[in-house]
């Protein structure tokens, strides 16, 4: 090969890379590697397959001229971007055709799963999360070679966009939900943490400093986040809610971490009700604290839980308790659901009469 010339070949992918300052002498070498290529696969009785030969030019933000580069008697235009073993190089050295191409394969993945994930049914939160590695393994594939690429608003945008439609399918959530808070709940760590741990793990760091690193990364964006909060507020140690051996999240489960579900100031903001108030006692606000640890409706099923727990259950000493044992978090995942399937049917009750107000004053 000339001077400045690598071949890298895979199987019967073929690499021909041209390091050189001048357009011209590129377009030179680069024919006659071709040619050089060719006459090899010939004494081995092999072709080349000149018709779906690419080429593109990693010149970062220069301009060159048009250059045309002669395969064999076929001529090779440069192309914009071009794939080679599932990647796309870009020619201004970027990566954003690969993040495109990939999340756009990845987010047909993930339309393709939540249909059968459903928020109320389906599988169980560990069935749904390996279930969801098919559409991420579609990103993390190569990712140590295209990871600067999310250093870019607008590629990471679209890595965190499809990576927050799997973690509110892992946990059966409200569209509304941040992604911060869904991939807490998840037990998912940020796509983009992934990456720069699988390239650490490139650059030789073993697996297990490669994660620790991942979960203290994870941990200082959670502390920093200004979405999710009331989340944060519950599971303020992402740790010790990771590392539970115990415990899956449901619909009910899930509209009380989040605080999206059947809670007035909630319905209120999405115009499905008039009044955020609660309707049981009349408090400013029926939020999901208000619903959970102070509304008199409630009482009932609170002192069931307060007996178990030894203590009045509040945000601060909830998911301590639930992440204690087993018998914890089935005491306060059935307190949960009681709660809020009663709402939820008290809620279409009422929504139901109001249309039949309505119904009546227009006639």
């Amino acid at each position: 090969m000339p001077e400045g010339v690598e071949v890298i070949a895979f199987a019967d992918d073929l690499a021909v890379v041209v390091v050189d300052k001048s357009p011209e002498s590129i377009q030179e070498k680069a024919s006659i590697a071709a040619e050089t290529i060719e006459s090899h696969l010939n004494t081995r009785r092999l072709l080349l397959a000149r018709e779906k030969t690419e080429a593109v030019i990693l010149a970062g933000p220069r301009k060159l001229p048009n250059l045309e580069i002669d395969v064999c008697g076929f001529k090779i235009t440069p192309k914009g971007a071009m794939k080679y073993l599932g990647v796309w190089f870009g020619a201004n050295g970027s990566f954003t055709k690969h993040v495109n191409e990939i999340t756009t394969k990845a987010m047909k993945t993930t339309m393709a799963l939540s249909r059968i994930m459903p928020n109320i049914a389906g599988p169980n939160q560990e069935s749904r999360k390996m279930l969801a590695t098919l559409a991420r393994s579609q990103v993390l594939y190569a990712s140590s070679v295209w990871e600067n690429a999310l250093k870019t608003k607008r590629d990471a945008k679209k890595v965190s966009a499809m990576d927050r439609i799997l973690a509110l399918r892992i946990i059966r959530a409200y569209k509304t939900v941040s992604g911060p808070a869904a991939s807490a709940i998840a037990n998912l760590p940020p796509l983009h943490l992934k990456v720069k741990e699988r390239a650490r793990m490139e650059k030789g760091m073993n697996k297990e400093t490669a994660r620790l690193i991942l979960y203290q990364e994870w941990q200082a964006e959670w502390e920093s986040e200004s979405r999710g909060r009331w989340t944060y507020r519950l599971i303020p140690e992402l740790g010790l809610w990771i590392k539970r051996n115990h415990g899956n999240v449901g619909y009910h489960l899930t509209q009380i971490l989040t605080g999206h579900g059947c809670f007035q100031p909630y319905l209120y903001s999405r115009r499905k009700v008039d009044s955020a108030s609660c309707i049981y006692c009349g408090a400013a606000e029926d939020t999901a604290e208000h619903t959970l640890f102070s509304c008199t409706r409630w009482d009932k099923e609170r002192q069931v839980l307060k007996k178990e727990m030894e203590h009045k259950p509040t945000a601060d000493n909830m998911v301590s308790y639930m992440l204690s044992s087993s018998t914890g978090w089935e005491g306060v995942k059935d307190m949960v659901v009681k709660i809020m399937q009663r709402k939820e049917e008290d809620e279409r009750i009422r929504q139901a009469q109001n249309a039949q107000e309505n119904s009546h004053q227009e006639d």
